[in-house]
């Protein structure tokens, strides 16, 4: 009898053990699944007449995380298109690199004078940096620009 009485107890002390790690388990899993972390670098251009190059710095030191890069762009009324060609340069820690032509799509919404907008436009999707150290990404209007205020890069962490 005692010895069935110290086996229910060891069961009872057993079983609330494990609905304890599950249940933390499940807890972390879905703050996890909630969170994202996501960094935006931007430089500022000038708005009257953008032309020249700017570049943007990322210090990388995560080479498994795959990652949504997206460009970002600040601009107001004076903005002349919907279609920013651009010119995309990627200098990797390596000493890799790769030059595209990339075409930003803006919403068609011009917005009153004082009015600033930002737009985040997919650029590379699942992306992994394979290298540790800096990648520099220089962007270049491949043709006058004006009303863009500010070009960066946002890097956002897929979970």
């Amino acid at each position: 009898e005692i010895r069935l009485s110290l086996v229910g107890s060891e069961m009872c002390i057993r079983d609330s053990i494990k609905a304890t790690i599950f249940t933390v388990t499940a807890s972390i899993a879905l703050m996890a699944g909630c969170t994202t972390t996501a960094e935006s670098i931007m430089n500022d251009v000038d708005p009257r007449s953008w032309d020249s190059s700017t570049v943007i710095s990322y210090e990388n030191s995560d080479t498994l995380s795959l990652r949504d890069i997206s460009i970002v762009l600040r601009y107001n009324a004076d903005r002349q298109c919907d279609m920013l060609p651009l010119t995309i340069t990627t200098s990797a820690p390596d000493s890799t690199v790769f030059t595209e032509q990339f075409v930003c799509r803006l919403n068609g919404q011009h917005k009153p004078a004082p009015t600033s907008a930002v737009e985040k436009i997919p650029y590379r999707l699942s992306s992994r940096l394979a290298n540790i150290g800096t990648y520099n990404i220089t962007i270049t209007p491949t043709e006058r620009q004006r009303g863009i205020e500010a070009v960066g890069v946002t890097f956002e962490n897929k979970e």
